[in-house]
């Protein structure tokens, strides 16, 4: 790529370089699949039951309320 260690580049600019796709989209893309693939499951299976569990109860003090199944959804 010839980029050197004094010179800074920022991350937008390295993705335009190598012609890559920023992390956080291939992430979310990889969630979706993951999700869809659970949801064709049977009902009995565990995978899709866990799914669709919602925990009962109280998050201790500071427990940001984002779980896995926001971050996909949203």
């Amino acid at each position: 790529m010839g980029i050197r260690w004094p010179k800074i580049k920022s991350n937008t600019e390295l993705w335009k370089a190598t012609g890559q796709k920023p992390i956080i989209l291939r992430i979310r893309m990889m969630k979706r699949r993951l999700v869809g693939h659970t949801k064709t499951k049977r009902d009995e299976s565990i995978k899709k039951q866990a799914l669709d569990w919602n925990q009962k109860g109280a998050r201790r003090t500071g427990r940001p309320k984002q779980t896995w199944k926001r971050t996909v959804e949203g």
